[in-house]
């Protein structure tokens, strides 16, 4: 597998879960279907990174065939390989924020003084 491609498809993952989460209209909708159900499952869905990347990921696997080399189980395989690419990029994006991330010790009061 190519990386340029390898990396498009983690680049274009992780675009797809922000651009999810950032939408008001994702929000509204999962809101609408929690209350249709009775039950908290999309809306939880929708605000977590690793979740709502398992569907993403399978979801683009799916697209693209994006299959590992030797065996292939229709649905388990799309799912498994969703679900290791979620959880390799929510492990970049804990690092990048860690080490990136601007830290603020105390309130507004402290800046102000």
């Amino acid at each position: 597998m190519n990386w340029f491609l390898l990396l498009g498809f983690f680049g274009l993952g992780k675009i797809c879960i922000y651009m999810l989460q950032i939408f008001p209209i994702t929000f509204s909708l999962s809101d609408k279907l929690d209350s249709l159900l009775h039950h908290e499952f999309f809306g939880k869905l929708v605000r977590c990174d690793l979740c709502l990347g398992v569907w993403v990921y399978a979801f683009w696997v799916a697209l693209l065939k994006m299959y590992p080399a030797e065996f292939y189980f229709p649905v388990i395989s799309e799912f498994v390989v969703g679900a290791a690419a979620s959880f390799i990029m929510h492990l970049i994006s804990l690092g990048w924020n860690s080490k990136f991330a601007v830290i603020q010790i105390g309130g507004d009061d402290a800046l102000q003084r």
